[in-house]
């Protein structure tokens, strides 16, 4: 309000300017009282309207100048009307032409990504070709070294492809029970070369309960989570449980090298790796951030405790905060 009287001073200075010269006259002329106050109340009745309208239009003006200032988008700006004056056509111009330039921009980003992935999505085809046939050929064999290179291969082929899923991540879940230890044990299988390689025991400890859940996506956290307790632990290695009075509570605990507190703020940031991911010249720095989105997604609460030295314990509560069945 302070800012729309500040914007239309002239307009309150020449009301309190005319009250003041008609009290004036009531004064010298020595005018009928009643009369007088009933002009002057007729007077801001009638001026009520027009402020009430100047405000909203006032108000609709600040809005559409903060979205452009905001890069909002809107379809219709036909629909926005600005007081008629010079001064704020000028600014509607302005608007019109700075939104166009925004949204010509929208359109040349949008089409850059389509065939960016489009792109990513024919190469990620064609390169599983080749490594599924190394794979076959590790199996005759019995080549473990290159299984656990392939491994780490598809590990990351698939972090890239669930990256690209992300944006349409509504269009690829469905909800049902699933057992959680069904989904800890395969994904504990899916690595048991790089546990044996590393010398890692692995301890798994999970009452049977069922867990309303998306199993490809909920096992792809677990997933992104071993993996990365296996890459930062070089010995003990990692006990999965949940918690005896709440089984909804999974706890994934290794004995790596921990995480610097001035890390655990910003390791669920896009490409950040932080000190351990400078070890670490593959690290990517999105495995955590899809972790993050995906349990947000499904709204699944989650804490990381760890300390430097001793290791990490990724805690999630899978008790959803709200249910949805499909």
């Amino acid at each position: 309000m302070k800012k729309f009287i500040e914007a239309n001073k002239s307009y309150f200075l020449s009301s309190i300017v005319f009250t003041l010269v008609f009290l004036l006259i009531l004064f010298i002329y020595r005018l009928d009282l009643v009369i007088s106050i009933y002009g002057i109340v007729l007077y801001y009745a009638i001026s009520l309207p027009i402020v009430v309208y100047r405000y909203s239009k006032y108000n609709l003006v600040i809005k559409t100048l903060n979205n452009l200032k905001d890069n909002s988008f809107e379809e219709d700006y036909n629909n926005i009307k600005f007081e008629n004056n010079q001064l704020e056509r000028s600014y509607y111009n302005l608007y019109l032409n700075r939104n166009k330039q925004l949204l010509e921009e929208k359109e040349r980003n949008n089409k850059l990504y389509k065939e960016q992935n489009e792109y990513l999505t024919m190469w990620v085809h064609q390169v599983k070709t080749p490594i599924s046939t190394i794979s076959l050929i590790s199996e005759r064999e019995e080549n473990n070294e290159v299984k656990m290179e392939l491994l780490r291969i598809n590990e990351y082929i698939d972090q890239m492809i669930n990256y690209m899923k992300f944006e349409n991540l509504s269009q690829d879940y469905v909800f049902r029970n699933v057992s959680l230890k069904k989904i800890i044990n395969n994904s504990i299988k899916k690595y048991k070369l790089l546990f044996f390689k590393k010398k890692l025991f692995v301890d798994v400890n999970i009452d049977e309960v069922d867990i309303l859940t998306d199993e490809k996506w909920l096992s792809y956290v677990i997933q992104q989570i071993i993996f990365n307790g296996i890459k930062y632990t070089e010995k003990g290695g990692i006990k999965i449980y949940n918690e005896e009075n709440n089984p909804y509570i999974l706890h994934i605990k290794d004995t790596g090298i921990g995480i610097p507190e001035n890390d655990l703020q910003n390791i669920t940031k896009w490409g950040y790796t932080g000190e351990n991911g400078r070890l670490d010249k593959n690290s990517t720095g999105i495995g955590l951030y899809l972790v993050d989105k995906v349990l947000n997604k499904f709204k699944y609460s989650y804490k990381i405790h760890s300390e430097v030295g001793k290791g990490t314990d990724f805690i999630i509560n899978l008790k959803r905060r709200e249910i949805i069945k499909n």
